[in-house]
């Protein structure tokens, strides 16, 4: 069984307008019960799946980052499935 450290999971749902380009909302988040995750957006790509993304700082148009994001993809994969799971959604393949 997966150790379980996403918790705390709110959804802040966006507007109809963004809705239709994918944006379906706003998402926070407690990992590991003692930092909070927040500014990731939850996003339905053309294919249906169901996806986070992670807020990335701009310094200029050549200059970014992310401010956080998974280690890796699996763990990307993990996160995404526990806090999807919080919401009672589920991913599309």
């Amino acid at each position: 069984m997966r150790r379980s450290y996403v918790s705390d999971v709110r959804l802040m749902p966006g507007s109809w307008r963004d809705a239709q380009a994918g944006l379906l909302g706003y998402v926070q988040f407690v990992v590991g019960g003692v930092v909070r995750v927040d500014g990731l957006t939850l996003r339905r790509t053309r294919r249906g799946r169901l996806t986070l993304s992670y807020p990335i700082k701009k310094y200029t148009a050549e200059a970014k980052f992310h401010v956080v994001c998974p280690v890796n993809d699996e763990a990307r994969r993990e996160v995404e499935r526990q806090v999807l799971a919080c919401l009672g959604l589920e991913t599309v393949v």
